[in-house]
């Protein structure tokens, strides 16, 4: 059975916030057995419309998790105080019909 994909990072080329971020959330995911993707917003333009600015973007069983930076030790709280939502969340690659519809958790987002 594949690890469950319950993180989506929204990546970008040349972003070295990006960089630091997939080290972040691949070794965070490693550590607890969780299924990550890695999804590039310049091969989607909706996502690059709607995120352009604001990568790294990381969600978490398909709620928006954080912009710009990723607190390890938040997501590592974010993995293990709540059950996986969807068994669909494993699929790998999130639709970006999925990323469109982003349940903001944090009061400190971008508008």
């Amino acid at each position: 059975m594949p690890t469950p994909t319950r993180v989506q990072l929204l990546t970008r080329h040349g972003c070295h916030l990006c960089v630091e971020a997939e080290t972040t959330v691949r070794r965070v995911c490693a550590d607890l057995g969780v299924g990550v993707s890695v999804v590039n917003i310049d091969d989607d333009e909706r996502l690059r419309d709607r995120y352009t600015d604001h990568v790294p973007v990381t969600f978490v069983d398909d709620e928006l998790h954080g912009y710009w930076f990723v607190d390890e030790s938040a997501l590592r709280e974010a993995l293990t105080s709540r059950p996986r939502m969807r068994d669909d969340v494993s699929s790998g690659v999130v639709p970006s019909r999925k990323l469109g519809r982003d349940r903001v958790t944090r009061t400190d987002h971008p508008r």
